[in-house]
């Protein structure tokens, strides 16, 4: 078998775990699926929305239409871990189908957290002011949820060597619960917010029309 039919093997498999998916979740779009290269070290895992579009046979214009799953050939030894980050981009696909924004930025919103719990069966756990409630995992009473897609993805056996995915440091809410956010400007301006209105919404400066954004250090 060549290395290419290895490769598409792989491939096959996350898109019939996703279409199982699709099975037990309600708004769960279609995806191309695609594997990380090993430029991408960090990222468990991706959704993004409507960025690939198919070419018409004949004459006409062709529009985006269909999104992307991308996930790291680092798990794949997991079927459990790729099960795992297929539901954590599920539920960004979901909110995107349905019309809901489920981020701002890097910050994960609570309106993300909520479809993993109660529809997903994911616990969300809040990382820190960057990222927001992005760490998910398999909420022990939805184990049995998922057997079927379990099932495909047992079938994995390939992996690529000396991969791994980097690790985040977890961060506990500011005490003070206000955030430090800075825009575009140059030097750029700052104000201060609670976690609870940034998940309502981006704030917008006046003077540069950037969004203002959380820093590294909260306040």
């Amino acid at each position: 078998m060549s290395t290419k039919i290895k490769a598409s093997e792989i491939t096959r498999l996350i898109e019939s775990a996703w279409r199982s998916l699709q099975g037990h979740l309600r708004d769960l779009p279609d995806v191309v699926v695609v594997v990380f290269p090993a430029g991408r070290p960090r990222a468990a895992g991706h959704f993004a929305a409507a960025c690939w579009r198919r070419r018409p046979s004949r004459t006409g214009t062709s529009e985006f239409g269909t999104s992307e799953l991308g996930i790291h050939p680092g798990l794949f030894h997991s079927a459990h871990q790729v099960l795992e980050v297929l539901l954590h981009e599920a539920a960004h696909a979901i909110l995107w189908s349905r019309g809901v924004r489920g981020t701002n930025g890097y910050y994960h919103l609570a309106e993300f957290r909520d479809v993993c719990v109660t529809e997903i069966g994911l616990r969300c756990d809040f990382r820190n002011t960057r990222y927001g409630w992005t760490d998910t995992s398999l909420a022990p009473d939805a184990s049995d949820q998922y057997r079927d897609v379990r099932q495909i993805l047992n079938r994995l056996r390939w992996e690529r060597e000396q991969l791994t995915i980097g690790a985040h440091r977890q961060r506990s809410l500011p005490p003070s619960g206000y955030l430090t956010l800075r825009c575009e400007c140059v030097p750029a301006r700052k104000i201060r917010c609670t976690v609870r209105n940034l998940e309502r919404g981006d704030i917008q400066c006046s003077a540069c029309g950037s969004a203002f954004r959380s820093s590294s250090k909260a306040t």
